[in-house]
């Protein structure tokens, strides 16, 4: 158990799967809504479906946005700031 426990985290590396899981939580965030209805969307009588569409569209957006170009970013950022230091 403490070897299991001692390992890296296993980060996603290819491309496909990071499209992939940024889409699945996508999805759960619609079904979450859906379900659960917080947030006042309960009050909500028009176009609901569409209303909480729009919460996973942002949330794939802001995901897909992190996860494929904030990496690349900070890694640069990282090595300037290394660079400057020494």
């Amino acid at each position: 158990m403490k070897s299991y426990l001692n390992k890296p985290f296993p980060f996603i590396d290819k491309k496909k799967h990071r499209i992939v899981a940024s889409f699945l939580f996508s999805a759960f965030i619609y079904l979450f809504l859906i379900v659960f209805q917080p947030f006042g969307i309960a009050d909500i009588q028009f176009y609901k479906p569409l209303f909480i569409l729009g919460f996973s569209v942002i949330t794939l957006k802001y995901i897909l946005k992190v996860k494929m170009g904030l990496p690349k970013n900070l890694s640069e950022i990282q090595f300037q700031k290394l660079q400057n230091n020494y």
